[in-house]
């Protein structure tokens, strides 16, 4: 199902006509705040089979930190060089990254990275564009050569923009997409038990989700105990 399609639903379950520009073509005329709202909600709130990734970047001579968007957790990252080793360093929490590596990376001796943490990307003093939140790590000491960088995570799902978008939600759980859209049209009039009705609609049809998440870790675990 593309967002066109999601957004007709929306616009037909709820009566909001006043969201698209009409009712021929439903060219967004609001609605899509509440359908991108509800799929950033769905993102947040359960963990599926698509949340999990791994993004790739390149490192350039004396780098010691990486950025990159669309990430909502780092869980691992590791290092390959020119010639396809992989180097794993030592994980640590940015305060102890910090207390352990008192040197500024950057003034270090370069070589291949030993220790990384999550990374605190800006100061709070300066903000930062809506479209370009961004996760990162930093690690030491500054890379000697250039590495490719892997960083496995819990990522967003695409973005829906054009009508003919699609995303794991509108090819799997459209229903659910159109539910999560409505459930914060909802919450915009302070209704409170409509809103309640949408979020009791909202747990049943993501608890099968998590069931199978749940099946699908347990049958691995199973596996590798066997």
């Amino acid at each position: 199902m593309s967002l066109l399609s999601v957004r007709i639903q929306c616009v037909e379950f709820s009566g909001r006509t006043d969201l698209v520009v009409d009712t021929t073509d439903h060219v967004d005329a609001g609605m899509d705040f509440f359908i991108e709202a509800g799929r950033k909600y769905l993102d947040s709130r359960v963990n599926t089979e698509n949340s999990e990734g791994i993004f790739t970047g390149t490192l350039a001579v004396d780098d010691t930190t990486f950025n990159f968007g669309g990430c909502r957790s780092i869980l691992d990252a590791w290092f390959v060089n020119a010639v396809g080793n992989k180097i794993v360093p030592k994980r640590l929490t940015f305060d102890q990254f910090n207390k352990t590596y008192l040197e500024n990376p950057a003034s270090s001796t370069t070589g291949p990275p030993v220790a990384w943490a999550p990374n605190t990307i800006r100061s709070a003093s300066t903000p930062v564009a809506a479209n370009n939140i961004l996760k990162g790590i930093v690690f030491t000491p500054a890379s000697d050569i250039t590495y490719t960088v892997k960083i496995k995570g819990l990522f967003f799902s695409e973005t829906l923009t054009d009508d003919a978008d699609e995303n794991y939600w509108t090819q799997l759980y459209e229903d659910i997409l159109i539910y999560a859209a409505l459930y914060k049209l909802e919450a915009s009039y302070r209704n409170t038990e409509g809103k309640r009705d949408w979020l009791e609609t909202l747990n049943d049809a993501l608890l099968g989700i998590d069931l199978d998440v749940a099946n699908q870790a347990a049958a691995g675990r199973s596996q590798m105990v066997g």
